[in-house]
Protein backbone atom coordinates (compact mmCIF):
# COMPACT_ATOMS: atom_id res chain seq x y z
CA UNK A 1 0.00 0.00 0.00
CA UNK A 2 1.11 3.54 -0.60
CA UNK A 3 1.23 6.59 1.62
CA UNK A 4 2.17 9.08 -1.07
CA UNK A 5 2.15 8.15 -4.75
CA UNK A 6 -0.01 6.02 -7.04
CA UNK A 7 -2.96 4.51 -5.14
CA UNK A 8 -3.46 0.76 -5.12
CA UNK A 9 -6.81 -0.91 -5.76
CA UNK A 10 -8.57 -3.14 -3.24
CA UNK A 11 -11.80 -5.11 -3.36
CA UNK A 12 -12.83 -5.93 0.21
CA UNK A 13 -15.68 -8.36 0.89
CA UNK A 14 -17.15 -9.53 4.16
CA UNK A 15 -19.18 -12.65 4.89
CA UNK A 16 -22.89 -11.95 4.25
CA UNK A 17 -25.08 -11.79 7.37
CA UNK A 18 -28.09 -14.12 7.44
CA UNK A 19 -31.33 -12.20 8.10
CA UNK A 20 -32.85 -14.81 10.41
CA UNK A 21 -32.02 -12.85 13.58
CA UNK A 22 -30.37 -9.77 14.97
CA UNK A 23 -26.62 -9.33 14.90
CA UNK A 24 -25.07 -9.81 18.33
CA UNK A 25 -21.68 -8.57 19.51
CA UNK A 26 -20.16 -11.91 18.56
CA UNK A 27 -21.07 -11.14 14.95
CA UNK A 28 -19.86 -7.54 15.25
CA UNK A 29 -16.50 -8.62 16.66
CA UNK A 30 -15.75 -10.56 13.50
CA UNK A 31 -15.56 -9.78 9.79
CA UNK A 32 -17.89 -6.76 9.76
CA UNK A 33 -15.98 -4.64 12.25
CA UNK A 34 -12.55 -5.85 11.15
CA UNK A 35 -13.17 -5.17 7.47
CA UNK A 36 -14.54 -1.70 8.22
CA UNK A 37 -11.40 -0.77 10.19
CA UNK A 38 -9.11 -1.91 7.38
CA UNK A 39 -11.16 -0.11 4.73
CA UNK A 40 -11.07 3.14 6.73
CA UNK A 41 -7.29 2.79 7.11
CA UNK A 42 -6.78 2.09 3.40
CA UNK A 43 -8.89 5.05 2.36
CA UNK A 44 -7.12 7.32 4.83
CA UNK A 45 -3.89 6.40 3.02
CA UNK A 46 -5.42 7.29 -0.35
CA UNK A 47 -6.06 3.79 -1.72
CA UNK A 48 -8.96 2.91 -4.07
CA UNK A 49 -11.38 0.57 -2.33
CA UNK A 50 -14.71 -1.11 -3.05
CA UNK A 51 -16.22 -2.49 0.18
CA UNK A 52 -19.09 -4.92 -0.35
CA UNK A 53 -21.29 -7.53 1.24
CA UNK A 54 -24.75 -9.02 0.75
CA UNK A 55 -27.74 -9.88 2.81
CA UNK A 56 -28.29 -13.60 2.47
CA UNK A 57 -32.08 -14.17 2.31
CA UNK A 58 -31.87 -17.50 0.48
CA UNK A 59 -30.35 -19.16 3.53
CA UNK A 60 -32.33 -22.19 4.70
CA UNK A 61 -31.97 -20.72 8.20
CA UNK A 62 -34.50 -18.05 7.18
CA UNK A 63 -37.01 -20.67 6.03
CA UNK A 64 -36.45 -22.95 9.02
CA UNK A 65 -36.94 -20.06 11.47
CA UNK A 66 -40.13 -19.05 9.69
CA UNK A 67 -41.54 -22.57 9.70
CA UNK A 68 -40.68 -23.20 13.34
CA UNK A 69 -42.28 -19.91 14.38
CA UNK A 70 -45.39 -20.22 12.19
CA UNK A 71 -44.47 -17.25 10.01
CA UNK A 72 -43.60 -16.72 6.36
CA UNK A 73 -39.97 -16.24 5.28
CA UNK A 74 -40.89 -12.79 3.98
CA UNK A 75 -41.93 -11.73 7.47
CA UNK A 76 -38.57 -12.83 8.86
CA UNK A 77 -36.72 -10.92 6.16
CA UNK A 78 -38.81 -7.77 6.59
CA UNK A 79 -38.14 -7.78 10.34
CA UNK A 80 -34.45 -8.64 10.52
CA UNK A 81 -33.07 -7.24 7.25
CA UNK A 82 -33.51 -3.57 8.25
CA UNK A 83 -32.29 -4.29 11.78
CA UNK A 84 -29.06 -5.78 10.44
CA UNK A 85 -28.48 -2.73 8.26
CA UNK A 86 -29.26 -0.46 11.21
CA UNK A 87 -26.86 -2.11 13.65
CA UNK A 88 -24.03 -1.97 11.10
CA UNK A 89 -24.72 1.73 10.52
CA UNK A 90 -24.92 2.51 14.25
CA UNK A 91 -21.57 0.80 14.79
CA UNK A 92 -20.09 3.04 12.04
CA UNK A 93 -19.56 0.06 9.71
CA UNK A 94 -19.82 1.79 6.35
CA UNK A 95 -20.18 -0.66 3.48
CA UNK A 96 -20.24 0.85 0.00
CA UNK A 97 -23.08 -1.48 -0.88
CA UNK A 98 -24.98 -4.23 0.93
CA UNK A 99 -26.56 -6.23 -1.87
CA UNK A 100 -29.60 -8.46 -1.61
CA UNK A 101 -31.06 -11.37 -3.53
CA UNK A 102 -33.58 -9.73 -5.87
CA UNK A 103 -34.62 -10.97 -9.31
CA UNK A 104 -31.64 -9.37 -11.06
CA UNK A 105 -29.16 -11.01 -8.72
CA UNK A 106 -30.90 -14.35 -9.15
CA UNK A 107 -30.45 -14.12 -12.92
CA UNK A 108 -26.77 -13.22 -12.49
CA UNK A 109 -26.09 -16.11 -10.10
CA UNK A 110 -27.89 -18.61 -12.32
CA UNK A 111 -25.99 -17.36 -15.38
CA UNK A 112 -22.68 -17.80 -13.55
CA UNK A 113 -23.38 -21.45 -12.78
CA UNK A 114 -24.89 -22.08 -16.23
CA UNK A 115 -21.64 -20.90 -17.81
CA UNK A 116 -19.60 -23.20 -15.57
CA UNK A 117 -21.94 -26.10 -16.38
CA UNK A 118 -21.75 -25.51 -20.13
CA UNK A 119 -17.96 -25.26 -19.89
CA UNK A 120 -17.68 -28.57 -18.03
CA UNK A 121 -16.35 -26.96 -14.83
CA UNK A 122 -19.07 -28.31 -12.54
CA UNK A 123 -20.64 -31.77 -12.66
CA UNK A 124 -23.74 -33.83 -11.88
CA UNK A 125 -23.84 -36.69 -9.38
CA UNK A 126 -26.33 -39.07 -7.83
CA UNK A 127 -26.59 -38.10 -4.16
CA UNK A 128 -28.44 -39.76 -1.30
CA UNK A 129 -29.44 -37.61 1.67
CA UNK A 130 -31.82 -37.93 4.66
CA UNK A 131 -35.49 -37.10 4.16
CA UNK A 132 -38.23 -36.21 6.63
CA UNK A 133 -41.60 -37.64 5.59
CA UNK A 134 -43.50 -35.72 8.29
CA UNK A 135 -42.22 -32.37 6.95
CA UNK A 136 -41.87 -33.47 3.30
CA UNK A 137 -38.37 -32.06 3.40
CA UNK A 138 -35.02 -33.20 2.02
CA UNK A 139 -32.65 -32.58 4.93
CA UNK A 140 -29.68 -30.30 4.27
CA UNK A 141 -28.17 -27.13 5.75
CA UNK A 142 -30.37 -25.74 8.54
CA UNK A 143 -32.97 -28.50 8.16
CA UNK A 144 -30.73 -31.24 9.57
CA UNK A 145 -28.62 -31.97 12.61
CA UNK A 146 -26.46 -35.02 13.04
CA UNK A 147 -23.02 -36.39 13.83
CA UNK A 148 -20.13 -34.81 11.93
CA UNK A 149 -18.50 -37.47 9.72
CA UNK A 150 -15.06 -35.97 10.40
CA UNK A 151 -14.87 -35.42 14.16
CA UNK A 152 -17.97 -37.09 15.61
CA UNK A 153 -19.59 -34.07 17.30
CA UNK A 154 -23.06 -32.68 16.66
CA UNK A 155 -23.21 -30.44 13.57
CA UNK A 156 -25.62 -28.97 11.07
CA UNK A 157 -25.69 -30.05 7.44
CA UNK A 158 -23.06 -27.86 5.89
CA UNK A 159 -19.93 -27.47 7.98
CA UNK A 160 -18.89 -28.42 11.47
CA UNK A 161 -18.15 -25.55 13.88
CA UNK A 162 -15.79 -27.81 15.83
CA UNK A 163 -13.45 -29.24 13.17
CA UNK A 164 -14.47 -26.62 10.53
CA UNK A 165 -14.63 -29.31 7.81
CA UNK A 166 -17.64 -29.99 5.54
CA UNK A 167 -20.33 -32.02 7.28
CA UNK A 168 -21.93 -33.29 4.09
CA UNK A 169 -25.52 -34.29 4.76
CA UNK A 170 -25.30 -37.70 3.12
CA UNK A 171 -22.38 -38.69 5.34
CA UNK A 172 -23.77 -37.48 8.68
CA UNK A 173 -24.58 -39.96 11.42
CA UNK A 174 -27.92 -40.03 13.30
CA UNK A 175 -29.56 -37.30 11.21
CA UNK A 176 -32.70 -35.68 12.56
CA UNK A 177 -35.02 -33.05 11.15
CA UNK A 178 -34.63 -29.67 12.88
CA UNK A 179 -38.15 -28.66 11.84
CA UNK A 180 -39.99 -31.38 13.75
CA UNK A 181 -37.09 -32.68 15.88
CA UNK A 182 -37.73 -36.27 14.76
CA UNK A 183 -34.96 -38.67 13.65
CA UNK A 184 -34.80 -39.16 9.91
CA UNK A 185 -35.76 -42.75 9.01
CA UNK A 186 -35.65 -42.38 5.25
CA UNK A 187 -33.06 -41.46 2.61
CA UNK A 188 -33.75 -40.26 -0.91
CA UNK A 189 -31.57 -40.13 -3.98
CA UNK A 190 -31.50 -37.31 -6.50
CA UNK A 191 -29.27 -36.27 -9.37
CA UNK A 192 -27.89 -32.86 -8.50
CA UNK A 193 -25.12 -30.46 -9.36
CA UNK A 194 -21.80 -30.62 -7.51
CA UNK A 195 -18.58 -28.65 -7.33
CA UNK A 196 -15.94 -31.36 -7.92
CA UNK A 197 -13.19 -30.08 -5.64
CA UNK A 198 -10.80 -32.91 -6.42
CA UNK A 199 -10.59 -31.68 -10.02
CA UNK A 200 -8.99 -28.46 -8.73
CA UNK A 201 -6.88 -29.86 -5.88
CA UNK A 202 -3.49 -29.20 -7.46
CA UNK A 203 -4.37 -25.60 -8.28
CA UNK A 204 -5.69 -25.14 -4.73
CA UNK A 205 -2.47 -26.52 -3.25
CA UNK A 206 -0.45 -23.99 -5.25
CA UNK A 207 -2.75 -21.17 -4.09
CA UNK A 208 -2.51 -22.14 -0.44
CA UNK A 209 1.27 -22.46 -0.56
CA UNK A 210 1.58 -19.04 -2.23
CA UNK A 211 -0.45 -17.51 0.60
CA UNK A 212 1.48 -19.15 3.43
CA UNK A 213 2.49 -16.38 5.79
CA UNK A 214 -0.26 -14.07 4.55
CA UNK A 215 -3.07 -16.08 6.08
CA UNK A 216 -3.36 -16.54 9.81
CA UNK A 217 -1.92 -19.86 10.87
CA UNK A 218 -5.28 -21.33 11.91
CA UNK A 219 -6.63 -20.93 8.37
CA UNK A 220 -3.47 -22.34 6.79
CA UNK A 221 -3.67 -25.43 9.01
CA UNK A 222 -7.39 -25.84 8.39
CA UNK A 223 -6.97 -25.83 4.62
CA UNK A 224 -3.60 -27.54 4.19
CA UNK A 225 -4.53 -30.82 5.87
CA UNK A 226 -7.54 -31.70 3.66
CA UNK A 227 -5.52 -30.90 0.52
CA UNK A 228 -3.25 -33.87 1.28
CA UNK A 229 -6.05 -36.29 0.37
CA UNK A 230 -8.77 -36.48 -2.29
CA UNK A 231 -11.34 -33.74 -1.85
CA UNK A 232 -15.11 -34.28 -1.77
CA UNK A 233 -17.77 -33.17 -4.20
CA UNK A 234 -19.62 -30.24 -2.63
CA UNK A 235 -23.35 -30.25 -3.45
CA UNK A 236 -24.23 -27.25 -5.59
CA UNK A 237 -27.95 -27.98 -5.68
CA UNK A 238 -30.55 -29.57 -3.42
CA UNK A 239 -34.13 -30.68 -3.91
CA UNK A 240 -36.04 -27.93 -2.13
CA UNK A 241 -38.73 -25.28 -2.31
CA UNK A 242 -36.94 -22.40 -0.61
CA UNK A 243 -34.00 -20.66 -2.25
CA UNK A 244 -32.83 -19.66 -5.71
CA UNK A 245 -34.20 -22.07 -8.30
CA UNK A 246 -31.67 -23.77 -10.55
CA UNK A 247 -32.20 -22.70 -14.16
CA UNK A 248 -30.03 -25.38 -15.76
CA UNK A 249 -32.20 -27.83 -17.74
CA UNK A 250 -32.51 -31.22 -16.11
CA UNK A 251 -32.37 -29.91 -12.55
CA UNK A 252 -35.89 -28.60 -12.14
CA UNK A 253 -37.25 -28.58 -8.60
CA UNK A 254 -33.81 -27.86 -7.17
CA UNK A 255 -32.32 -24.80 -5.50
CA UNK A 256 -28.71 -23.67 -5.39
CA UNK A 257 -26.56 -24.33 -2.34
CA UNK A 258 -26.64 -20.84 -0.85
CA UNK A 259 -23.13 -21.23 0.53
CA UNK A 260 -21.76 -21.36 -3.02
CA UNK A 261 -24.26 -18.79 -4.29
CA UNK A 262 -22.53 -16.16 -2.12
CA UNK A 263 -19.62 -15.76 -4.53
CA UNK A 264 -21.46 -14.88 -7.78
CA UNK A 265 -23.89 -12.78 -5.72
CA UNK A 266 -20.94 -10.64 -4.61
CA UNK A 267 -19.87 -10.26 -8.24
CA UNK A 268 -23.35 -8.90 -9.02
CA UNK A 269 -23.12 -6.52 -6.05
CA UNK A 270 -19.84 -5.18 -7.42
CA UNK A 271 -21.52 -4.51 -10.78
CA UNK A 272 -24.22 -2.51 -9.00
CA UNK A 273 -21.62 -0.55 -7.05
CA UNK A 274 -19.92 0.21 -10.35
CA UNK A 275 -23.21 1.34 -11.93
CA UNK A 276 -23.94 3.53 -8.91
CA UNK A 277 -20.77 5.55 -9.41
CA UNK A 278 -17.80 3.28 -8.74
CA UNK A 279 -14.86 4.66 -10.70
CA UNK A 280 -13.05 1.40 -11.53
CA UNK A 281 -13.75 -2.19 -12.49
CA UNK A 282 -12.04 -5.31 -11.20
CA UNK A 283 -11.47 -6.55 -14.76
CA UNK A 284 -9.39 -3.46 -15.59
CA UNK A 285 -7.42 -3.04 -12.35
CA UNK A 286 -4.06 -4.71 -12.98
CA UNK A 287 -2.94 -4.02 -9.40
CA UNK A 288 -6.17 -5.33 -7.82
CA UNK A 289 -5.88 -7.07 -4.45
CA UNK A 290 -8.95 -8.94 -3.25
CA UNK A 291 -9.36 -9.26 0.52
CA UNK A 292 -12.01 -11.59 1.98
CA UNK A 293 -13.03 -11.27 5.63
CA UNK A 294 -14.76 -14.23 7.28
CA UNK A 295 -14.74 -16.39 10.37
CA UNK A 296 -12.37 -19.35 10.52
CA UNK A 297 -15.45 -21.58 10.82
CA UNK A 298 -16.13 -20.61 7.18
CA UNK A 299 -12.50 -21.01 6.17
CA UNK A 300 -12.99 -24.18 4.14
CA UNK A 301 -15.88 -22.59 2.26
CA UNK A 302 -13.86 -19.50 1.34
CA UNK A 303 -10.35 -20.86 0.90
CA UNK A 304 -11.28 -24.18 -0.76
CA UNK A 305 -14.79 -24.09 -2.27
CA UNK A 306 -14.80 -20.42 -3.33
CA UNK A 307 -11.26 -20.60 -4.64
CA UNK A 308 -12.17 -23.72 -6.64
CA UNK A 309 -15.03 -21.75 -8.24
CA UNK A 310 -12.66 -18.88 -8.99
CA UNK A 311 -10.07 -21.23 -10.48
CA UNK A 312 -12.78 -22.86 -12.60
CA UNK A 313 -14.03 -19.46 -13.79
CA UNK A 314 -10.48 -18.40 -14.68
CA UNK A 315 -9.86 -21.59 -16.62
CA UNK A 316 -13.10 -21.14 -18.55
CA UNK A 317 -12.18 -17.57 -19.53
CA UNK A 318 -8.72 -18.70 -20.68
CA UNK A 319 -10.10 -21.62 -22.69
CA UNK A 320 -12.86 -19.67 -24.41
CA UNK A 321 -11.26 -16.24 -24.72
CA UNK A 322 -14.28 -14.74 -22.95
CA UNK A 323 -14.39 -12.14 -20.19
CA UNK A 324 -13.79 -13.70 -16.77
CA UNK A 325 -16.88 -14.42 -14.71
CA UNK A 326 -15.21 -13.30 -11.48
CA UNK A 327 -12.00 -11.95 -10.03
CA UNK A 328 -8.93 -14.04 -9.24
CA UNK A 329 -8.68 -15.84 -5.87
CA UNK A 330 -8.11 -13.39 -3.00
CA UNK A 331 -4.55 -12.62 -2.01
CA UNK A 332 -5.68 -12.22 1.59
CA UNK A 333 -8.28 -14.05 3.66
CA UNK A 334 -8.48 -12.34 7.06
CA UNK A 335 -10.18 -14.57 9.60
CA UNK A 336 -11.37 -14.51 13.20
CA UNK A 337 -12.19 -17.13 15.80
CA UNK A 338 -15.36 -17.32 17.91
CA UNK A 339 -16.10 -14.49 20.33
CA UNK A 340 -17.66 -15.88 23.49
CA UNK A 341 -20.03 -14.34 26.03
CA UNK A 342 -18.53 -14.77 29.48
CA UNK A 343 -16.77 -17.95 28.35
CA UNK A 344 -19.65 -19.62 26.49
CA UNK A 345 -20.74 -19.50 22.85
CA UNK A 346 -23.45 -17.02 21.98
CA UNK A 347 -26.82 -18.77 21.68
CA UNK A 348 -29.96 -17.19 20.27
CA UNK A 349 -32.18 -20.06 21.43
CA UNK A 350 -30.91 -19.90 25.02
CA UNK A 351 -30.96 -16.11 25.09
CA UNK A 352 -27.22 -16.16 25.83
CA UNK A 353 -26.37 -13.11 23.75
CA UNK A 354 -25.76 -9.39 23.78
CA UNK A 355 -27.58 -7.98 20.77
CA UNK A 356 -25.89 -5.33 18.70
CA UNK A 357 -28.66 -2.73 18.88
CA UNK A 358 -28.99 -3.11 22.64
CA UNK A 359 -25.23 -2.97 23.12
CA UNK A 360 -25.07 0.25 21.12
CA UNK A 361 -27.90 1.71 23.20
CA UNK A 362 -25.80 1.03 26.30
CA UNK A 363 -22.40 1.97 24.90
CA UNK A 364 -21.23 4.49 22.33
CA UNK A 365 -20.07 3.12 19.01
CA UNK A 366 -16.47 4.15 19.70
CA UNK A 367 -16.44 2.55 23.14
CA UNK A 368 -17.81 -0.72 21.78
CA UNK A 369 -15.44 -0.71 18.80
CA UNK A 370 -12.46 -0.07 21.05
CA UNK A 371 -13.35 -2.92 23.40
CA UNK A 372 -14.05 -5.31 20.50
CA UNK A 373 -10.61 -4.42 19.09
CA UNK A 374 -8.87 -4.78 22.44
CA UNK A 375 -10.39 -8.24 23.02
CA UNK A 376 -10.66 -9.34 19.40
CA UNK A 377 -10.73 -13.10 18.67
CA UNK A 378 -8.37 -12.75 15.73
CA UNK A 379 -6.24 -15.83 16.45
CA UNK A 380 -7.95 -17.50 19.42
CA UNK A 381 -11.31 -17.47 21.16
CA UNK A 382 -11.83 -14.49 23.47
CA UNK A 383 -14.77 -13.39 25.59
CA UNK A 384 -17.10 -10.42 26.03
CA UNK A 385 -18.00 -9.19 29.51
CA UNK A 386 -19.99 -6.08 30.46
CA UNK A 387 -17.82 -5.32 33.53
CA UNK A 388 -14.65 -5.73 31.46
CA UNK A 389 -16.08 -3.49 28.73
CA UNK A 390 -16.81 -0.73 31.22
CA UNK A 391 -13.51 -1.09 33.07
CA UNK A 392 -11.39 -1.50 29.94
CA UNK A 393 -12.83 1.55 28.18
CA UNK A 394 -12.47 3.68 31.32
CA UNK A 395 -8.89 2.59 31.98
CA UNK A 396 -7.49 2.59 28.45
CA UNK A 397 -9.62 5.09 26.52
CA UNK A 398 -12.10 7.44 28.17
CA UNK A 399 -10.04 8.14 31.32
CA UNK A 400 -6.79 8.95 29.46
CA UNK A 401 -8.71 10.97 26.85
CA UNK A 402 -10.42 13.02 29.58
CA UNK A 403 -7.03 13.80 31.16
CA UNK A 404 -5.58 14.85 27.79
CA UNK A 405 -8.60 17.01 27.00
CA UNK A 406 -8.53 18.73 30.41
CA UNK A 407 -4.82 19.44 29.99
CA UNK A 408 -5.45 21.03 26.60
CA UNK A 409 -8.15 23.25 28.04
CA UNK A 410 -5.95 24.27 30.96
CA UNK A 411 -3.08 25.35 28.71
CA UNK A 412 -5.42 27.25 26.43
CA UNK A 413 -6.94 29.09 29.39
CA UNK A 414 -3.46 30.08 30.57
CA UNK A 415 -2.63 31.57 27.18
CA UNK A 416 0.07 29.02 26.39
CA UNK A 417 0.20 27.15 23.11
CA UNK A 418 3.21 28.30 21.14
CA UNK A 419 6.41 26.48 20.31
CA UNK A 420 7.24 23.14 18.80
CA UNK A 421 6.80 19.66 20.28
CA UNK A 422 9.66 18.21 22.29
CA UNK A 423 12.10 15.69 20.85
CA UNK A 424 10.59 13.06 23.16
CA UNK A 425 7.06 13.70 21.83
CA UNK A 426 8.26 13.51 18.23
CA UNK A 427 10.07 10.24 18.90
CA UNK A 428 6.93 8.86 20.53
CA UNK A 429 4.91 9.98 17.50
CA UNK A 430 7.27 8.11 15.19
CA UNK A 431 6.83 4.94 17.23
CA UNK A 432 3.04 5.37 17.40
CA UNK A 433 2.71 5.96 13.66
CA UNK A 434 4.83 2.90 12.84
CA UNK A 435 2.81 0.74 15.22
CA UNK A 436 -0.51 1.87 13.74
CA UNK A 437 0.65 1.62 10.13
CA UNK A 438 1.74 -1.97 10.73
CA UNK A 439 -1.29 -3.02 12.79
CA UNK A 440 -3.66 -1.62 10.15
CA UNK A 441 -1.73 -2.91 7.14
CA UNK A 442 -3.14 -5.64 4.92
CA UNK A 443 -0.14 -7.87 5.52
CA UNK A 444 -0.06 -7.74 9.34
CA UNK A 445 -3.60 -6.63 10.20
CA UNK A 446 -4.35 -6.81 13.93
CA UNK A 447 -7.15 -5.02 15.73
CA UNK A 448 -5.69 -5.97 19.09
CA UNK A 449 -2.32 -4.39 18.34
CA UNK A 450 -4.01 -1.29 16.98
CA UNK A 451 -6.12 -0.89 20.13
CA UNK A 452 -3.06 -1.46 22.32
CA UNK A 453 -1.14 1.22 20.38
CA UNK A 454 -3.98 3.75 20.81
CA UNK A 455 -4.16 2.94 24.52
CA UNK A 456 -0.39 3.30 24.89
CA UNK A 457 -0.46 6.69 23.15
CA UNK A 458 -3.25 8.01 25.36
CA UNK A 459 -1.70 6.65 28.54
CA UNK A 460 1.51 8.62 28.13
CA UNK A 461 1.91 11.33 30.84
CA UNK A 462 0.56 14.13 28.66
CA UNK A 463 -0.62 16.07 31.73
CA UNK A 464 3.02 16.91 32.39
CA UNK A 465 3.67 18.00 28.79
CA UNK A 466 3.92 21.35 27.06
CA UNK A 467 1.04 22.82 25.08
CA UNK A 468 2.85 21.94 21.84
CA UNK A 469 3.17 18.31 22.94
CA UNK A 470 -0.53 18.28 23.86
CA UNK A 471 -1.41 19.62 20.41
CA UNK A 472 0.60 16.80 18.88
CA UNK A 473 -1.04 14.19 21.11
CA UNK A 474 -4.54 15.27 20.11
CA UNK A 475 -3.67 15.51 16.42
CA UNK A 476 -2.01 12.08 16.36
CA UNK A 477 -5.01 10.50 18.08
CA UNK A 478 -7.33 12.20 15.59
CA UNK A 479 -5.44 10.80 12.61
CA UNK A 480 -4.18 7.37 13.60
CA UNK A 481 -7.12 6.46 15.83
CA UNK A 482 -9.76 7.24 13.20
CA UNK A 483 -10.21 3.72 11.73
CA UNK A 484 -10.91 2.36 15.23
CA UNK A 485 -12.75 5.37 16.70
CA UNK A 486 -14.37 7.18 13.77
CA UNK A 487 -16.81 9.33 15.76
CA UNK A 488 -14.36 10.76 18.30
CA UNK A 489 -11.44 11.01 15.90
CA UNK A 490 -13.57 12.31 13.06
CA UNK A 491 -14.61 15.21 15.30
CA UNK A 492 -11.00 15.74 16.30
CA UNK A 493 -9.92 15.87 12.67
CA UNK A 494 -12.63 18.42 11.92
CA UNK A 495 -11.81 20.53 14.99
CA UNK A 496 -8.08 20.56 14.26
CA UNK A 497 -8.34 20.74 10.49
CA UNK A 498 -6.31 17.54 10.11
CA UNK A 499 -6.03 16.32 6.52
CA UNK A 500 -2.74 14.39 6.65
CA UNK A 501 -0.58 12.54 9.20
CA UNK A 502 0.52 15.08 11.85
CA UNK A 503 4.09 16.31 12.15
CA UNK A 504 5.57 18.69 14.69
CA UNK A 505 3.49 21.58 13.39
CA UNK A 506 -0.18 21.66 14.41
CA UNK A 507 -1.63 25.11 13.96
CA UNK A 508 -4.28 25.29 16.65
CA UNK A 509 -6.04 23.34 19.35
CA UNK A 510 -8.42 26.15 20.22
CA UNK A 511 -11.46 24.57 18.49
CA UNK A 512 -10.98 21.43 20.58
CA UNK A 513 -11.74 23.32 23.77
CA UNK A 514 -15.07 24.51 22.36
CA UNK A 515 -16.33 21.07 21.36
CA UNK A 516 -18.90 19.57 23.72
CA UNK A 517 -17.54 16.01 23.85
CA UNK A 518 -20.19 14.89 26.33
CA UNK A 519 -20.97 11.17 26.29
CA UNK A 520 -18.67 10.45 23.36
CA UNK A 521 -17.11 7.44 25.11
CA UNK A 522 -19.92 6.48 27.47
CA UNK A 523 -20.59 2.96 28.68
CA UNK A 524 -23.75 2.22 30.67
CA UNK A 525 -23.66 -1.54 31.10
CA UNK A 526 -27.25 -2.78 31.47
CA UNK A 527 -28.73 -5.75 33.18
CA UNK A 528 -28.54 -8.97 31.11
CA UNK A 529 -30.20 -8.23 27.80
CA UNK A 530 -33.24 -10.03 26.45
CA UNK A 531 -33.08 -12.23 23.37
CA UNK A 532 -34.05 -10.82 20.00
CA UNK A 533 -37.68 -11.24 19.03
Amino acid sequence: MHVHGVPRTYLVTTDPPTPNGDLHVGHLSGPYFASDVLVKALRQRGERVAYLSNLDPHQSYVDSKARRSGREPGEILEHFGPRIRRVLAEDAIELDLMGTADERQGVAVDAFFCRLWEGGKIAAREMEIPYCAECDQHLFEAYVEGVCPNCGVTAYGNSCETCRRPSLTGDMGKPRCRLCERPSRERRTYRGLVLPLERYRQELKVLVEARRGRWRETLTRLVSEPLKAPLPDIPLSFVGRYGLAVGIPGFEGQVYNVRLEILPALVDTFERWREAGGTWHWRDAEDLEVIAFHGTENGYQYAVSFNALLVAAGQLAAETGSEPLAWAPPEHNITNEFYLLEGEKFSTTRGHAVWGLEALAASSSDALRFYLALTNPETEETSFSWPELSEGVQRHLSGPWDRLHRSLGRDLASGEGGGLPSAGALEALEQFSRAMDEALSVEAFSLRRAAAAVAGWLERPWDRSSAADLRLAAAALGWYGYPLLPELCGRLQEALGIKAPPTGEVDSVRPVASVAWGDQLRVHAPEPLAAAS
